[in-house]
């Protein structure tokens, strides 16, 4: 007898969404950028720290957020905080993954207390990476989202 219940399959199509990297590490952002064009991402912005981003995020509206939380994890956790805030202040989400060499308990519970979609150890597959965008990128929201818009839709049309 066959399921009445249909998989749907879902296609992503990267090419129009943004990607920001903020990471101490130039090397780092190079390999992931070689693995997300992998993927069929063009769009990336890359800093090394915080506070290079802050001067420059005019216009700015990424789709993807990848960050480091060393060497300042307490600013980092704020800069997701500030994200999830916006988010629900404009209605226009974006995807958080923290990525690090140090994934203790602490980061980890921290990271998504603070609104973190996902955590990603140091050193990780192209595979790994991908995963986890499109776990992330299928999630339910876990923002409070204005009545019109029950899930994280512009980022999730953004990485369609």
């Amino acid at each position: 007898m066959a399921s009445s219940t249909a998989k749907l399959e879902m296609t992503f199509d990267f090419r129009n969404a943004w990607v920001l990297m903020v990471d101490q590490s130039a090397g780092f952002m190079d390999v992931a950028a070689q693995m997300l064009q992998g993927f069929g991402f063009k769009k990336f912005h890359r800093f090394a720290n915080l506070d290079r981003y802050r001067e420059n995020r005019e216009g700015l509206a990424p789709d993807l957020i990848l960050i480091d939380p060393f060497p300042e994890r307490e600013r980092a956790m704020e800069f997701i905080q500030e994200v999830r805030k916006q988010e629900a202040a404009t209605g226009f989400s974006m995807l958080v993954i923290v990525v690090t060499s140090k994934p203790s308990v602490t980061v980890v519970s921290t990271a998504r207390e603070c609104g973190a979609d996902y955590v990603v150890a140091k050193p990780f597959s192209p595979k790994v990476l991908l995963d986890r965008i499109l776990w992330s990128a299928n999630a339910e929201s876990t923002w409070e989202a204005p009545a019109e818009e029950a899930a994280r839709g512009p980022a999730r049309i953004g990485l369609q």
